[in-house]
């Protein structure tokens, strides 16, 4: 990593639909509980679609996390490099309906492809609800210590739970 390296947490997912949201809302912890270094920018990309693009162009570093249908255990965690994705455009009916894999196929043939990590877990209910199922909100802790892990590989610092921070004298 340079210096000068910038990385973007990415959470996706519709907070309308139960564990669908589930990259909004681990976003949303980390703004709320972490402050994070210079270089580390957060966002909720909520159902973005190809306005992704835009999003993660001159970024260097791409870490998803996202809702992701595996037939697995509800509330598994995989972790996936994009390499091992067949790289595909499929013509969605709208601009909304592109998915991940199409937004960094395109920005591969771009020349603007970050180096990219996804966070999946498998969801088990995506139907109409505003809550994560127990099993999805559970794991929530284990998806940001995996984010910790990728930011300390890229030789970035932990983050700091400012609540903390403030209370422990130095």
């Amino acid at each position: 990593m340079s210096g000068n390296d910038q990385v973007l947490i990415l959470g996706l997912g519709n907070i309308l639909l139960g564990d669908e949201g589930v990259g909004v809302r681990v976003i949303r912890e980390l703004e709320r509980s972490y402050s994070f270094p210079p270089g580390v920018e957060l966002l909720d990309g909520g159902t973005a679609g190809f306005d992704l693009l835009s999003l993660i162009e001159g970024v260097d570093h791409l870490i998803v996390i996202d809702c992701l249908e595996g037939h697995l255990e509800p509330g598994t965690i995989a972790r996936i490099i994009p390499e091992i994705i067949p790289d595909r455009v499929l013509p969605p009916l709208s601009l909304h309906e592109a998915g991940l894999t199409e937004v960094l196929a395109l920005a591969k043939l771009s020349g603007s492809c970050p180096q990219t990590v996804i966070f999946g877990i498998q969801p088990e209910n995506k139907a109409y609800s505003l809550n994560l199922t127990p099993k999805v909100e559970e794991q929530i802790p284990r998806l940001i210590e995996a984010i910790f892990c990728e930011l300390v590989r890229l030789g970035f610092l932990v983050p700091q739970d400012p609540w903390l921070s403030k209370k422990i004298p130095s």
